[in-house]
């Protein structure tokens, strides 16, 4: 049972509260720290920090960010768009005669 007692304007409050007890003995750690109360687990120890597919420890990879995108889709689509300037300019000229 836990009670606190303050002083505020010359009044006195006080309020109680009732908890269960916690047994601390029962732990159950999760990555290291126990869910329970946070202590640390003393068996842990941190996965190795290694590469699966080529069993490398490579701690350095590069961020895929897009930059090496396919340059066939920019070729595509800057013929795509030639094409129909080069369109719009043949028919504006045949529609201007």
């Amino acid at each position: 049972m836990y009670s606190a007692t303050a002083e505020f304007h010359g009044k006195t409050f006080t309020d109680t509260k009732a908890v269960a007890d916690i047994d601390l003995t029962a732990h159950n750690y999760k990555d290291g720290k126990c869910t329970v109360c946070g202590a640390a687990d003393p068996a842990y120890q941190k996965p190795a920090k290694s590469d699966t597919v080529s069993g490398k420890n490579d701690t350095a990879k590069a961020v895929q960010t897009g930059d090496m995108a396919n340059p066939a889709v920019w070729i595509l689509l800057l013929t795509a768009s030639a094409l129909v300037f080069a369109g719009t300019v043949v028919f504006r000229k045949k529609k201007g005669n």
